[in-house]
C-alpha cells in the first residue's frame, strides 16, 4: 500500500488537530464538568428569609459551588451540563445525586428569571421549584 504525499499531510493534520482537541484526554485527565457561575449562591424557598441563609436545617436550602450542588440531605455532582437558552439562562443539567447512602441519575432544567437573575426554577419529571438567590 502506498501513500501519496497529501494523503500522508491529512492524515498527519487530522492526528495534530485530534491531539490539539483532546490534549487532557491524552495526558489522561478526565474534564470536569461545573455549574454555570451564574447559578453559584446559595439559593432558598419561597416561604424562606434570607436573613440566616447560612442555616443548614431548611430543606429548602441548597448551595451551588462550581463542583457541587450541596442540600438538606443530599448533594449532587454535575455530570453533564448544556445550555439550552440564553434568554432567559437556561441549562439541562444531568448529576449524580446521593442521600441516605443510594446514588441516582438525575435530570433537571434550570431557569434563571427576575432582576439580576435573582431566581432559579429547578424542574425535573416529578416537580417544579422556585427558590430565591441569598448570596
Amino acid at each position: 500500500m502506498e501513500f501519496k504525499a497529501g494523503k500522508v499531510f491529512a492524515i498527519a493534520l487530522a492526528g495534530i488537530v485530534g491531539m490539539a482537541c483532546c490534549g487532557a484526554v491524552a495526558k489522561g485527565k478526565s474534564s470536569a464538568v461545573h455549574y454555570p457561575a451564574a447559578l453559584k449562591g446559595i439559593w432558598l424557598g419561597e416561604n424562606e428569609d434570607c436573613k440566616n441563609p447560612d442555616s443548614l436545617d431548611s430543606d429548602a436550602r441548597f448551595e451551588i459551588t462550581p463542583a457541587k450542588l450541596v442540600g438538606y440531605e443530599h448533594w449532587n455532582k454535575p455530570l453533564r451540563i448544556v445550555q439550552i437558552s440564553k434568554v432567559p439562562m437556561a441549562w439541562k443539567v444531568v448529576s449524580r445525586t446521593y442521600f441516605d447512602g443510594a446514588s441516582a441519575e438525575l435530570e433537571e432544567l434550570y431557569v434563571l428569571s427576575g432582576h439580576q437573575n435573582r431566581y432559579l426554577t429547578v424542574v425535573n419529571i416529578d416537580q417544579s421549584n422556585t427558590y430565591g438567590r441569598c448570596q
